[in-house]
Parts: C-alpha cells; structure tokens; sequence
C-alpha cells in the first residue's frame, strides 16, 4: 500500500500549486509503518515529532514536494474511548 501511495503522490493535486506548500495527509494509518515502507522506497524523511496533537512526519517526494503526515492521537483514533 505505501508502495502505491507513494508512486501516486506526486500525481496528487492539492490546489497548492507551484507555491512549495505542503500537502497534509493524515488519519488511517499507523505512523511508524508508513515511514518504514517509504523509506524502504527510497523516501527522504525530514523529521518527526510527537505532540499532543499526534504524531507527525515529514518526507519529500521524489518531486521534491514537502508532505506532512499525520497520525492523531490514541483517543481520537478510537473515537475517544478512555483506556
């Protein structure tokens, strides 16, 4: 899957245009395999961070675009059951 999804992302419009924005893609996939599979691809990843907010990456494509992925927090991920 990430294999597609990378391939496919260059292709990808955003309505961002030639103006160096990122594309943000977030929600329904777990984080660490993502970047794993992208990076197997060849993928530069930029940096990570985790926050209360989520977690989030950021690689360039091989068009050199900028895209921040995201994965939201364990609660909201489960619709916000309480462990």
């Amino acid at each position: 899957m990430a294999r597609e999804a990378s391939r496919r992302a260059p292709q990808a419009k955003s309505g961002c245009g030639d103006s160096g924005a990122s594309r943000v893609l977030g929600a329904g996939f777990n984080l660490d395999a993502l970047l794993k599979n992208l990076e197997a691809d060849g993928i530069h990843i930029e940096g990570r961070q985790d926050g209360d907010y989520g977690r989030f990456a950021w690689v360039i494509d091989p068009e050199g675009h900028r895209i921040e992925l995201w994965e939201p927090p364990q609660d909201a991920a489960d619709g916000g059951a309480k462990r």
